[in-house]
C-alpha cells in the first residue's frame, strides 16, 4: 500500500551520496567526528501534507459540496432564460359580451446581462441602435449603462412600434446582443358606453407597487383602477419561459425548451350591456340640462347584482395604454369636470325627497305614526322666526299619500315632531338612517368608494362647533341640510325596501361562489306600507309619468318610485335655486327584479330630468317597445 510519500512501513533511504562532514573548529583542537549525520526533512513533509489537505478539501468543496451550484453558474453562461408575457383574462358582461380585448404590443427592449461584457462593444451596439431608432445616444447610454449590467430585467427603449417595423427591426437586432423586440399582450377597451369607471384600465407598474409584488417585473403592467385593479390577481396570468443556448459571444445557438404562458382567468360581470347602453345614452342627453354630470345605476334588489353603472362625464380608458394619447391623459387630469371620478360610488350629495321612503320606514318601525293616521297639513310650519314651507297644500294626508305626493310638512312632523305627531327626534332618525347604511361603504367590488354623512348633534358640535336645532332635524327629514350620501348607498337602501327588508351588498362580478351579504334590517309589514306609498307615487303621484313601461308581451309593468329635488345652496343668474334631480324606482311591484337610481347634477326637478332616464332603463330591461 502506498501513500503520497512512498510505501508504508519501510524506512526512508536517501539516494543522495553523503560527503564527509568537515568541521574546522574540531580540527583546530585536533579532534575529528567519526559520526555521519543525515539531513532532517520532517518540516518539509509536514508542509507538503498541509498543502495536500488544503487542496484536497478545496477540490472536494468544488466538486461535491458546491458542485451543483458551480454547474448552475457554468450553465448560466451558456443557457439564458426569457420571460413570456401572459395574456390577461377577458371581462364579459352577463350575456357573454366581451368588454375588453387582448391585443399585441411591440416594444424594443435591452436586457443588460445579455449584452457583451466589453464596454466598448456595448457602446458600439447602443450607437447602432441610436441611428436605427433616431434616438439620442446619450439618453440611451444613461438608460442602459447606468443600470446593473448583470440584471435580466428588460429596459424598454421604445414603446408600441408598428408590427411591420417590428419585423424589420428584429432582423437588424440579430447582430446586436441583448437587443430584442418583445411582444406583449395589452388591452383595448370598449369606450362606447361609459364603461371606463367600471372596467378601469391597466398601466405600468410603479416602483412602489413593485415592493409588494415579488412576482412582478419592472416592465409589467398592472390594473390601476376599476375591475382591472380589484380583480388583478384573478385577471393576471402566469409567465411562460423560453430557455435558449448561446455561444461565447452571446449569440443564439438553439432553443432548449419553451414553457408557455398561462392566460389569466376570465371574469363575468352582472352588467347587462343592453341596459348599460340605454342608461349611458339617455343620461348623456339628460345631463345637458344640468352641468353635464350625473349617475345612472340599476341593481337586482334580490341579490345585489349591478345591472348597469354609468358615471358622467366619462373618459376613454384607452388613453392610459396608448403612448400616442399622453396628451389626452394630461387633459383628463386637468379637466375641472373631473371625468376620472366615479360619481356613482364616490360622489357625495344631498338627496332631497328620495330620503322620504327611508324616513317613513323608520317612523313606522318606531311607532311614531300608524298606517291609518291622518293629519291636515298646511303649506308651512312656523317655528319662532323660521318658516318651513311645502310646495303645495296637500290637505288631509296619511303616510302613503305623503310619500306619493312628497309632502314636506308630513315628513317634518315625522322627523322633528309637529302638532299631535311627537316625531322621531334626531337620535332615532340618525340611528335609523344608519341601519340603511347611509354612513358606510357598501363594499362594492370597486376601489375608491366613499361613505355618506349622517349628521347628529355630536357630529355638528365636532365639525361646525355649533349646537343642533330643531330646524336641522326638519331639514334632514326631507334630505336637506348636512346629510350626504353616495348614489350607490341610496340605491342599496331603496333596494332593501323593495326586497322586504333584506340588504344585499352591491357587486359587479357574476359568480355563484359569491355569497351576497344579506341582512334583515326592518319589519316586512312596515316596508309593505312604504312600498304601497311608492306605488301610489308611480300610479298617480309625483312619479306618474313613469307609467307606460311594457314587457315583451305588451303587458304594462307596475312598480314603486320616488322623485327627489335636492337644493345645492346656490342660485342661478335668475336668482332661482340650483337643484339636483333625483329619481329612484323598482319593478315589477309584486316581485321586484330591478331597482334603478338616476341623478342629474343641477338638473332641476326630479320628475323632469332624472325620471325619463330611469324610464328608458326599465323599458330596456323588460324588453318591450
Amino acid at each position: 500500500m502506498k501513500n503520497i510519500f512512498g510505501r508504508v512501513g519501510k524506512p526512508f533511504k536517501s539516494r543522495v551520496k553523503l560527503q564527509p562532514y568537515f568541521n574546522p573548529s574540531l580540527d583546530t583542537i585536533g579532534k575529528a567526528s567519526s559520526e555521519k549525520p543525515t539531513p532532517n526533512f520532517v518540516y518539509f513533509y509536514l508542509a507538503l501534507l498541509v498543502l495536500a489537505i488544503v487542496f484536497g478539501a478545496r477540490l472536494f468543496n468544488l466538486q461535491v459540496v458546491d458542485g451543483a451550484r458551480n454547474l448552475y453558474l457554468a450553465e448560466g453562461n451558456r443557457i439564458r432564460l426569457s420571460k413570456i408575457s401572459a395574456p390577461r383574462g377577458i371581462i364579459f358582461d352577463r350575456n357573454g359580451i366581451p368588454l375588453v380585448q387582448n391585443i399585441l404590443r411591440y416594444d424594443i427592449e435591452i436586457i443588460p446581462n445579455q449584452m457583451p461584457a466589453s464596454e466598448a462593444e456595448r457602446l458600439a451596439i447602443l450607437a447602432k441602435l441610436s441611428n436605427l431608432l433616431g434616438q439620442d445616444l446619450a439618453s440611451l447610454r444613461e438608460q442602459i449603462l447606468g443600470k446593473n449590467m448583470y440584471s435580466s430585467d428588460a429596459v424598454v427603449v421604445k414603446e408600441d412600434i408598428l408590427q411591420a417595423d417590428a419585423l424589420v427591426d428584429q432582423i437588424a437586432f440579430e447582430e446586436m446582443e441583448g437587443v430584442m423586440v418583445s411582444i406583449k399582450p395589452l388591452r383595448k377597451y370598449d369606450d362606447s358606453f361609459s364603461l371606463a369607471h367600471v372596467v378601469g384600465y391597466i398601466g405600468k407598474i410603479t416602483e412602489e407597487e413593485l415592493k409588494d409584488r415579488a412576482k412582478y417585473a419592472i416592465t409589467d403592467w398592472i390594473g390601476k383602477i376599476g375591475l382591472e385593479s380589484f380583480y388583478e390577481d384573478k385577471l393576471r396570468g402566469q409567465y411562460g419561459q423560453t430557455q435558449v443556448e448561446v455561444n461565447a459571444k452571446g449569440q443564439l445557438q438553439r432553443v432548449i425548451a419553451t414553457f408557455p404562458a398561462v392566460k389569466g382567468a376570465d371574469v363575468k360581470l352582472s352588467l347587462d350591456m343592453k341596459v348599460q347602453k340605454v342608461a349611458y345614452e339617455n343620461l348623456q342627453t339628460a345631463t345637458q340640462k344640468g352641468n353635464s354630470k350625473g349617475v345612472a345605476i340599476a341593481m337586482n334588489p334580490q341579490n345585489g347584482e349591478i345591472l348597469s353603472l354609468v358615471s358622467q362625464p366619462s373618459y376613454n380608458n384607452n388613453a392610459f395604454v396608448k403612448p400616442d394619447m399622453k396628451d389626452e391623459v394630461y387633459r383628463l387630469f386637468a379637466d375641472e369636470a373631473r371625468p376620472l371620478v366615479n360619481r356613482a360610488i364616490s360622489g357625495l350629495y344631498p338627496i332631497g325627497s328620495t330620503i322620504k321612503p327611508l324616513v317613513a320606514t323608520i317612523a313606522l318601525s318606531e311607532k311614531v305614526v300608524s298606517e291609518s293616521y291622518k293629519i291636515d297639513t298646511p303649506t308651512e310650519i312656523v317655528i319662532g322666526d323660521f318658516h318651513f314651507p311645502d310646495w303645495k297644500d296637500h290637505g288631509v294626508t296619511d303616510i302613503r299619500r305623503a310619500l306619493a305626493e312628497s309632502n314636506n310638512i308630513f315628513f317634518y312632523a315625522l322627523g322633528g315632531g309637529w302638532d299631535k305627531i311627537k316625531g322621531l327626534g334626531i337620535e332615532r332618525l340618525a340611528r335609523g338612517l344608519e341601519k340603511f347604511r347611509l354612513d358606510q361603504a357598501t363594499g362594492i367590488d370597486l376601489y375608491g368608494e366613499k361613505k355618506g354623512v349622517v349628521p347628529d348633534p355630536k357630529w355638528k358640535k365636532k365639525t361646525k362647533s355649533e349646537p343642533w336645532y330643531l330646524g336641522d332635524t326638519y331639514h334632514m327629514s326631507i334630505g336637506q341640510g348636512d346629510i350626504l350620501v353616495t348614489p350607490i348607498e341610496l340605491l342599496g337602501a331603496i333596494s332593501s325596501i323593495a326586497s322586504g327588508g333584506r340588504y344585499f351588498a352591491p357587486h359587479l362580478i357574476l359568480n355563484d361562489s359569491v355569497k351576497p351579504q344579506v341582512e334583515k334590517i326592518f319589519d316586512e309589514n312596515d316596508l309593505r306600507i312604504v312600498r304601497e306609498g311608492m306605488k301610489m307615487a308611480w300610479d298617480e303621484g309625483s312619479a306618474r309619468s313613469i307609467k307606460g313601461i311594457k314587457d315583451k308581451n305588451g303587458n304594462e309593468i307596475s312598480g314603486g318610485a320616488k322623485t327627489g329635488t335636492a337644493q345645492t345652496g346656490r342660485k342661478n343668474q335668475n336668482g332661482d335655486d340650483i337643484t339636483h334631480s333625483w329619481f329612484v324606482a323598482f319593478a315589477p311591484y309584486e316581485n321586484p327584479e330591478i331597482a334603478v337610481l338616476v341623478l342629474v347634477e343641477e338638473g332641476g326637478e326630479g320628475y323632469a330630468s332624472a325620471l325619463p332616464v330611469a324610464k328608458q332603463m326599465l323599458q330596456a330591461y323588460f324588453g318591450g317597445k
